[in-house]
């Protein structure tokens, strides 16, 4: 590896310590905007060694021990490869839930999570005693601990993400003790700087803001989210001006500027290029760095740190051993010299931070390849979860279709089953009249031969009557004929009778078929289906155990299991 790849690799390291500066001095520290300041930097860093061989012996720079360098998915890919425990005895390997900052599987992880209550707000250790005995509830919120000390600590606003419920002192403590149990041992955690919730809160509530009395409760209220928030944003200001204060004097010894560009233009006092050090740059002398007592005077603020003098003179001594480990091009022998033993240490590699980057980026990589073939397969599974949806929709399409087919042949039947039970009653409707006819006339013929012999006993007692005259044989025959068309009258009004009758008959037939379509048509279209024949249900129907009945048949054989 070159030393302009190394020089480029390490400014690029401090350009992201830089750029995190700058947004916290800046008054905004958004946990976004980091993230996505370190993503770049992380992104940065894997195109700048890619195709570079990690094996060659060079000496880097210890980067500065920052907490947030690093994306919290990249401290979490480091700690699951670093961590060799085996996570299927662990408890939190059969929880389902991802973290809520970091958005990854609990189960993943290779400590156990830290548990918040949602009860009180208060904090559990996980972690502690025999973790076997500890056993998931659903009335807790899981967290990787070390995401949600970064959240809280960062953000100045010590709450539950999820519940926005206030985090209590003992929660903070609950929470350093968990990292001190969990995290900060062995592999867990890589990075020097090491993260005190309990001494944030103390500071962010070491703050009072004075609120203005009266207005009522309502403006009590917007008074009292108010404060918190000053105190919120005090606590994060103070917290950046106490941890990056050596960081920010120039060599003048005025420090008073008031914005994050002013900060960044004193900043470029020191021996460092933008972005890091300047491999490259020699010092005018020691006299111009200021080796006493430092001070800066801010809004009627004063600050002496007395420790500033060993801070800037630690950053001198960082500074030349750059300066001996990764010489300027022209400055460098091409002859055969022979490496002397003080510069042998610096020489021997430490390829920890290198080897981390380089998994960083790998897991990086495969974490995006597995979410895309996730992404495929939810994209496949959907799609064939729509194609069978469509299929069944066509077969239950096509199933409605036979059954109005079927339920139509049925209805033809019935019908012809009826015109034929019609024409028999008919037919025997007219064999009684026959035989009713018959009945009669054999009836009269018989009551006639009976008159004509009572007739005759009373002629044959009687004296012999004068034969009928010519006024009585046409009376007579005016009485038989006038019989005659009574009873030609008769029939064929009982004939219009019949007709009507089988015409009434006909269109009630019709009417009920035609209500027996609509209701079929009516069927096809409802939208609620039954759940044991299939059919449409119209109106409101037969609910039963939250399945839709078109009748109480239907509801009382149940659903359909086909």
């Amino acid at each position: 590896m070159s030393v302009k790849i190394v020089g480029a690799f390490v400014e690029l390291l401090f350009a992201g310590r830089k750029s995190v500066d700058a947004i916290v001095m800046g008054g905004g520290a958004d946990v976004e905007v980091l993230m996505g300041v370190m993503v770049q930097t992380s992104a940065r860093a894997e195109m700048l060694l890619e195709g570079t061989n990690f094996h060659e012996e060079v000496s880097l720079p210890t980067p500065p021990p920052f907490f947030l360098l690093l994306p919290l998915s990249s401290l979490k890919l480091y700690n699951t490869e670093m961590n060799t425990t085996n996570n299927k005895t662990a408890w939190w390997s059969s929880l389902t839930d991802e973290c809520p900052i970091t958005l990854e599987p609990l189960a993943s992880l290779s400590y156990p999570p830290f548990v918040l209550s949602p009860s009180d707000g208060g904090g559990k250790k996980a972690g502690n005693g025999n973790i076997n005995n500890t056993k998931p509830t659903n009335n807790n919120f899981y967290f990787d601990g070390l995401a949600l000390a970064t959240y809280v600590v960062s953000q100045g606003n010590f709450v539950n993400p999820l519940t926005r419920q206030a985090l209590s002192y003992d929660d903070c403590v609950l929470l350093d003790e968990y990292l001190c149990e969990h995290v900060y041992r062995g592999a867990n955690y890589f990075l020097k700087e090491k993260i005190s919730v309990r001494e944030a809160y103390a500071l962010r509530d070491s703050i009072k803001v004075k609120l203005g009395g009266g207005g009522g409760r309502l403006r009590n209220e917007n008074q009292q989210r108010r404060a918190e928030i000053l105190r919120d944003e005090a606590a994060v200001a103070l917290r950046g001006l106490f941890v990056f204060g050596h960081q920010t004097k120039g060599r003048g010894g005025d420090t008073s500027w008031s914005t994050a560009s002013d900060w960044q233009t004193n900043s470029q006092a020191l021996p460092r290029a933008q972005g890091g050090f300047d491999l490259h740059h020699v010092p005018d002398s020691a006299n111009n760095h200021s080796w006493g007592a430092s001070s800066a005077d801010q809004a009627g603020l004063r600050i002496i740190d007395d420790d500033e003098a060993a801070f800037e003179a630690a950053d001198i001594a960082a500074w030349q051993e750059v300066q001996e480990a990764f010489p300027h091009l022209s400055c460098i022998d091409t002859g055969d010299t022979e490496v002397s033993p003080s510069n042998r240490g610096a020489v021997n590699i430490d390829n920890k931070l290198l080897e981390t980057v380089h998994q960083t980026a790998d897991s990086t990589l495969r974490e995006e390849q597995e979410k895309a073939r996730r992404m495929q397969q939810f994209q496949e599974r959907c799609f064939f979860e729509a194609l069978q949806r469509k299929r069944n929709r066509m077969q239950a399409k096509l199933q409605a279709k036979a059954d109005a087919a079927s339920l139509l042949a049925n209805e033809q039947e019935a019908k012809i089953e009826i015109q034929s039970a019609r024409d028999e009653i008919d037919r025997w409707r007219e064999q009684q009249w026959k035989q009713w006819d018959r009945a009669a006339s054999l009836h009269s013929s018989r009551q006639k031969a009976k008159d004509a012999i009572r007739v005759d006993k009373t002629v044959s007692n009687k004296p012999v009557e004068q034969p009928p005259t010519a006024d009585e044989l046409l009376a007579a025959e005016e009485a038989a004929a006038e019989k005659l068309a009574a009873k030609k009258r008769a029939k064929r009004q009982k004939a219009k009778e019949k007709a009507k009758e089988k015409k009434l008959l006909e269109r009630l037939e019709n009417e009920k078929m035609e209500r027996a379509l609509a209701i079929q048509k009516k069927k096809e279209e409802s939208a609620t289906k039954c759940g044991a024949c299939g059919d449409g249900v119209l109106g409101c129907g037969f609910e039963k155990f939250g399945t839709k009945f078109c009748s109480t048949k239907c509801a009382r054989s149940g659903p359909s299991h086909t």
